[in-house]
C-alpha cells in the first residue's frame, strides 16, 4: 500500500512538472498576445512579421530589411529590441535618410540598426531592477558588440548610444518569437 501511494505520488510529480514545462519550450501552442494601441503583437510571430502590418514601424521595417540585420538575428538564439517609431527618424534630413537608405549603404545601415538590439530577453522588470542596483544607470553590450547606456529619470528611462544620441522608452514588454521588444521614440545613430 505505502508502494503504491509513493509510486502515485511519483507519477503525478513528474506529469505536473512537465506540464508546468511545456509551455515554455520552442513550438508551444501558446500564444501570448500584446498591444501597441489597436494592433496586436503576438509572441509567434517574428519581429518583422508583427512590425510590418503597423503603420507606425514601417522606417523600422524598411531600415531592418534594407540592413541585413533580419539574417544576422536569426543566428539570434534571444534577443531584445527597441524599435523605433516612424516619428523617431523626424529628426533626419531628407539628404540624411535617402543616404541611409541608399542600397550601397547596407553597412551603415546595418550599424545603425544594431545599437537597438542586445543579446538575450531583457523584460521591463530586469532593465528597472538593473537600474536600481546600478544606481539609476546601466550599460548593456550590443548584438554588434557597442556599448549602449540605460538612464532613469524621474519615471523614465532612456538609451544612450556611443554618440550621445538619446531616445526615450515609451511602451515595453511585447513579445515576438524570440524575444522582447520595447518602443522608443529616437533613432540611435549619428550620420
Amino acid at each position: 500500500m505505502i508502494f503504491q501511494k509513493v509510486a502515485l505520488a511519483l507519477v503525478l510529480t513528474i506529469s505536473f512538472s512537465a506540464f508546468s514545462q511545456s509551455k515554455y519550450k520552442s513550438g508551444s501552442s501558446e500564444t501570448i498576445m500584446t498591444y501597441i494601441e489597436n494592433d496586436t503583437i503576438f509572441s509567434n510571430k517574428t519581429l518583422v512579421e508583427n512590425l510590418e502590418t503597423i503603420p507606425q514601424f514601417s522606417y523600422a521595417v524598411k531600415t531592418l530589411k534594407e540592413s541585413g540585420v533580419v539574417i544576422e538575428l536569426e543566428s539570434q538564439e534571444m534577443f531584445t529590441v527597441f524599435v523605433p517609431v516612424n516619428s523617431a527618424f523626424s529628426s533626419c534630413t531628407e539628404e540624411e535618410l535617402k543616404a541611409l537608405f541608399a542600397s550601397s549603404n547596407t553597412v551603415k545601415l546595418n550599424e545603425a540598426m544594431s545599437f537597438h538590439f542586445i543579446p538575450g530577453r531583457i523584460d521591463a522588470s530586469s532593465l528597472e531592477n538593473a537600474l536600481k542596483r546600478n544606481k539609476g544607470t546601466v550599460t548593456y553590450k550590443t548584438i554588434s558588440g557597442n556599448r549602449i547606456q540605460f538612464q532613469k529619470k524621474g519615471d523614465a528611462i532612456f538609451l544612450i548610444d556611443s554618440f550621445g544620441n538619446s531616445s526615450q522608452i515609451m511602451q515595453t514588454n511585447l513579445v515576438h518569437s524570440k524575444g522582447y521588444m520595447h518602443v522608443v521614440n529616437g533613432f540611435l545613430y549619428s550620420f
